[in-house]
């Protein structure tokens, strides 16, 4: 799994990239992944980034190898 820019970039510090290996036992459908993210000296529009699962799976069909984060801008 790995952590990829989208409006938000780790460029810009707005958050830090990850790269990591998950591994699901026997009949775990899902993870958590806690991406840190930096405040911002600046109000801005909320930004998202995009974690990839970029690796074959075994004995498993991976639904969806992409989902969104979303940095949000607060009240």
């Amino acid at each position: 799994m790995d952590t990829a820019s989208f409006t938000a970039t780790a460029a810009d510090g707005d958050y830090v990239p990850l790269s990591q290996t998950l591994h699901f036992g026997p009949g775990v459908s899902s993870q958590n992944v806690n991406v840190t993210v930096n405040p911002d000296p600046s109000s801005e529009a909320d930004e998202f980034f995009v974690l990839q699962l970029v690796s074959s799976s075994v004995n498993a069909k991976i639904a969806d190898v992409v989902a969104a984060g979303n940095i949000s801008a607060g009240p």
